[in-house]
């Protein structure tokens, strides 16, 4: 019986000890090295009086070691993406109250630049340091590879009622939410994921996504339960092909983007990535076009989308690609699944009237894996949550995302709620602007938004195509207007070579807003 998350590292600890855990460009580590490590590590946490351990790390041997450290200790672990600014890590530290953070090398630069370090200790298992953040001092040496200290009969702390992680999420609003998932939710999902994906010792598992992205949390402990392999690319991945061919990867997940990236550089060859037995895409929307030839440039591999929020621990939702059959799929893109059996969804109208099936409207989610609230935030996002009877009274979480069921039920994603925008009047539906263009253009990463004048009234709509094809942004214009209503048809194109990505992997909307408004302040 699973009583938390560390136990699934620890059993694999125990059945392979002498296996190889993480694998670096440079170094690979053990599951004895990871476990002598981390057990070292917790023993010093188990004295610190916060529950909230910070991990400042990008994908290191800090990162990983103190985030197993912190579950032995049966403390919570908080990613500060080092990417962020300062002020917005000041924000997480106030909010938390947190005490210590775990520092990688890289990272120890950004110390300094914290206001709110004093009364903090920062913990540097590269160097063997404690550094105390009223003065930048070191203010002791800890061997975190002594094996005299680290013990696998030591007692686990961390019930499964207690939290695994806390995100900070902004999400398509604009403002932080902090979203703290339990070892019993993630067990839970691990449990109904790993139903269908039969990961074994033998396994080498990516590890792309951030830890600031909950992607991530699938990546570590679906390779941990079967102690096999994590394998971790340079921090800025240049050539996925060359790092799967590196690590003989079996298992690979990652953004659609990183696909399309391979798809439009001529890069996706057949037999690309032969050693590959799962090929898994969340965070965005999978289309046909990228699956027709990923399933070329993998041939052993089965194809997995999986959707989900990250007030729903990683992924409710999943459909597995079949190769050569007639697969689910909507306006290129490719089904999200269904919602797995254990949890509970609806689909509801504006008025979160339940819709039957061949219907669309909002996903809203509830059961052991979604949050039934925000932490730290007070009533202020209590409208993300819902209490609908059916027939009993039960609460759901407001996912924002706008869905087709069909009679099997099998669901499509159509657009984010909040991409739904007024323009002269009507109601303009973003996606359907951008599967216009996609059609036109054959680019498959297209963002539309409605953009203001001087005035700040609403102007026109602009889209942002990437391609490297050079694109005629006049006839682009024509196309649609013989596809599109006249209200809908763009007034300005962009053609980008590559899209902006945030730190998640994800396109980064943001921009494109930011870049229209200085082009309204500059008329």
């Amino acid at each position: 019986m699973v009583k938390n998350i560390y136990d699934l590292f620890l059993s694999s600890y125990e059945k392979y000890p002498d296996k190889i855990c993480l694998s670096f460009p440079e170094k690979e580590f053990t599951y004895k090295d990871v476990f002598i490590a981390s057990s070292k590590l917790a023993n010093f946490l188990n004295d610190e009086q916060s529950n909230y351990i910070g991990i400042l790390a990008h994908r290191s041997y800090s990162a990983y070691i103190g985030i197993l450290a912190t579950l032995r200790a049966g403390k919570t672990y908080v990613p500060l993406n080092p990417k962020l600014p300062a002020g917005k890590i000041d924000e997480i530290l106030v909010a938390t109250n947190m005490k210590t953070i775990v520092v990688d090398s890289e990272s120890k630069s950004l110390i300094a630049g914290l206001s709110r370090r004093d009364d903090m200790l920062f913990i540097l298992p590269e160097y063997n340091s404690v550094v105390n953040g009223d003065t930048n001092d070191d203010v002791g040496y800890y061997d975190f590879n002594d094996v005299d200290s680290a013990s696998s009969d030591s007692e686990i702390i961390a019930p499964i009622n207690g939290n695994v992680y806390l995100l900070f999420t902004t999400g398509s609003t604009g403002e932080p939410k902090a979203i703290e998932i339990s070892h019993h939710s993630l067990v839970d999902y691990l449990d109904y994921i790993l139903a269908d994906l039969k990961i074994n010792s033998d396994d080498k598992c990516s590890q792309i996504f951030d830890l600031s992205f909950d992607a991530s949390v699938h990546d570590l402990f679906v390779t941990w339960k079967a102690g096999a392999t994590l394998c971790i690319p340079e921090r800025n991945i240049i050539n996925p092909a060359k790092f799967a061919k590196a690590n003989n990867l079996t298992v690979w997940f990652s953004v659609p983007s990183l696909g399309y990236h391979l798809l439009k550089s001529n890069l996706l060859k057949a037999n690309l990535f032969p050693t590959l037995r799962y090929s898994l895409f969340a965070g965005e929307q999978l289309n046909v076009s990228l699956l027709d030839q990923w399933e070329i440039a993998a041939p052993n591999s089965e194809i997995i989308n999986i959707y989900g929020q990250t007030e729903g621990t990683v992924g409710i939702s999943s459909y597995s690609w079949k190769k050569g059959q007639e697969n689910k799929a909507k306006n290129g893109g490719v089904s999200i699944g269904r919602i797995f059996t254990t949890q509970k969804y609806l689909i509801v109208d504006e008025y979160d009237n339940i819709l039957e099936k061949n219907s669309s409207g909002e996903l809203l989610l509830s059961g052991s894996q979604v949050i039934e609230s925000y932490s730290f935030s007070g009533n202020k996002f209590r409208n993300r949550f819902v209490m609908i009877a059916d027939p009993n009274p039960t609460l759901y979480f407001r996912t924002g995302d706008i869905v087709y069921e069909d009679a099997e039920g099998y669901l499509f994603f159509l657009q984010r709620k909040d991409y739904e925008f007024k323009f002269n009047g009507y109601r303009v539906d973003e996606e359907e602007i951008n599967s216009a263009i996609r059609k036109i253009t054959k680019s498959e990463v297209v963002v539309s938004m409605p953009f203001n004048d001087n005035k700040g009234l609403q102007s026109g709509i602009a889209s942002f195509i990437e391609s490297k094809d050079l694109l005629d942004t006049s006839s682009i214009i024509m196309e649609c207007k013989k596809l599109l209503p006249t209200y809908m048809v763009p007034g300005k194109i962009y053609i980008l070579n590559e899209m902006p990505l945030n730190r998640n992997g994800k396109v980064d909307r943001t921009y494109f807003k930011e870049l229209l408004e200085k082009e309204t302040l500059r008329l």
